[in-house]
């Protein structure tokens, strides 16, 4: 009999990703609803989306009143950030986990400070890569919607799957689908991009010929891609089927590794703390 869970009624890219990084990470947040400890990456990032969404919001009706003034709009966006952050989740600032690499001028690492600091510039980095490559024109769908923040509930194959796609631009003759990343890190594949093509495709029978990331860091589009050559609309359908069919045998083994030392179970998990290098207990010689 399958493992039944109202988790695995509705999917999402991040429940199907996280499956895919560690079926036991995806166990203790999807099914058993264990707490995550929340980092300064993951909330300084949204603050990151939530500037470049306004900036293009304010671009799209026109740039309305004062010129856009990032010194005074991101310490808003950021703290507004923190405050909902701190009221969902239960949690103080002060315990959210920090990561990166000590520095002269941010020895305590990627903390409230250094986002405090280098969201600002992301966002302008953001900026400054719309206004040089204005042949990337925000999207506009059958119905209306603007390809900013491109929200979707769809059937794959049986199983809701919700998402956000950041933003969807016409590029010439071709639909571009993007996703912003702030992390240090980018990402190995290109599905997010394909399943999002694929919303796209359901949803109206246009497929993006094109995807890519924008690194915030680098202020840059990182490998832009020409999707759907080897993966089609049915091979993501499938894909998403065999998830929530792999999920429902109750089995969701652990994948212990280097991605142990971010994950946001590590201090809970018994595999993450006994079998991932850098975190086991040091022996005397």
């Amino acid at each position: 009999m399958p493992f039944a869970h109202p988790a695995l009624d509705r999917s999402s890219w991040s429940a199907l990703n996280q499956f895919m990084d560690c079926p036991e990470k995806f166990r203790r947040k999807r099914i058993l609803g264990h707490t995550e400890s929340l980092s300064w990456a993951l909330v300084g990032g949204k603050a990151v989306h939530t500037g470049t969404e306004w900036y293009d919001l304010w671009v799209q009706k026109g740039s309305p009143g004062d010129p856009w003034d990032w010194a005074q709009m991101w310490p808003i966006i950021f703290e507004t950030t923190v405050v909902q952050e701190e009221e969902q989740n239960q949690t103080s600032r002060d315990s959210w986990t920090i990561y990166g690499q000590p520095t002269v001028k941010y020895p305590d690492r990627e903390n409230e400070v250094w986002w405090r600091d280098k969201g600002e510039g992301f966002c302008r980095n953001w900026q400054a890569w719309r206004e040089a490559n204005p042949g990337y024109q925000e999207w506009i769908s059958p119905d209306g919607e603007v390809g900013i923040e491109w929200e979707f509930l769809l059937e794959f194959g049986g199983v809701p799957m919700k998402g956000y796609v950041d933003r969807i631009f016409t590029l010439g003759n071709e639909v571009f689908v993007m996703d912003i990343k702030s992390g240090r890190t980018m990402p190995e594949t290109i599905l997010q991009l394909e399943l999002y093509a694929s919303a796209m495709d359901l949803r109206y029978g246009v497929r993006p010929a094109l995807g890519g990331y924008w690194d915030a860091r680098k202020g840059k589009l990182i490998h832009p891609e020409r999707l759907g050559q080897t993966v089609g609309t049915m091979d993501v359908i499938e894909l998403v089927d065999g998830f929530i069919t792999t999920a429902e045998t109750g089995h969701f083994l652990p994948r212990p590794g280097r991605q142990c030392t971010y994950c946001s179970f590590r201090t809970s998990c018994p595999w993450a703390q006994s079998l991932t290098f850098g975190m086991r207990p040091k022996v005397d010689n």
